[in-house]
């Protein structure tokens, strides 16, 4: 009997279609497809779309903050050895070539090979000592020359260099090349043969 109505509603209804579909076997109106559209839509229309950043995992956050921890202790180690690279030596506002011994050199060398100090023919090399213990330069000029008489400006005064440090005035016949150590040295600390007591390692370059 429901078939009947529903057949006969579709003749009258005629061109206008025949409006919405009904189960063959119930009285419930099926849906068009036009209402499954718009239920599809308004389904999207509610979906949440979380931004990619909130998507990371708590893992994943993890793993970024010990990546920052592992850049910040490495940081530090990277910037310690830029400055042990650094020369011991600057240029003051009078040409003087300035060294100063560090503190913990004891009857170590005061420089090394691979870094000495640079001077060029005719400058002054002025040293400081910031070590506890004393320093003064020794060379084997009684006089000035090509190299600077013993003690420098200090002349043969063998006492630790003092607080505004001792000038050594080289000759500008000096030439280029690595100055022996048995020519210059600490007066106090070398010792002949020995190649880790109060060595002065300097280098002549050319002006």
């Amino acid at each position: 009997m429901g078939l009947d109505k529903f057949l006969l509603g579709c003749l009258i209804v005629g061109l206008f279609g025949c409006g919405k579909s009904r189960d063959l076997n119930s009285d419930t109106p099926v849906k068009g497809a036009e209402e499954e559209e718009s239920s599809e839509k308004n389904s999207e229309d509610k979906i949440v779309r979380i931004p990619k950043s909130e998507k990371t995992s708590a893992r994943e956050q993890e793993e970024d903050k010990k990546e920052d921890v592992a850049k910040e202790e490495v940081e530090p180690d990277e910037e310690e050895k830029v400055q042990d690279t650094k020369p011991a030596q600057e240029v003051n506002d009078a040409g003087e070539v300035v060294f100063r011994i560090k503190e913990g050199t004891g009857t170590g060398n005061w420089n090394t090979k691979d870094n000495p100090i640079r001077i060029k023919p005719g400058q002054t090399l002025r040293v400081f000592n910031d070590d506890s213990r004393s320093h003064t330069i020794h060379t084997n000029s009684f006089s000035d020359g090509a190299l600077p008489r013993h003690g420098c400006e200090r002349a043969f005064q063998l006492s630790n260099i003092p607080d505004q440090g001792v000038a050594c005035k080289f000759g500008t016949n000096l030439q280029p090349g690595l100055l022996d150590s048995d020519e210059i040295h600490d007066h106090f600390t070398w010792q002949a043969g020995s190649d880790d007591r109060g060595i002065v390692f300097i280098e002549v370059i050319a002006n």
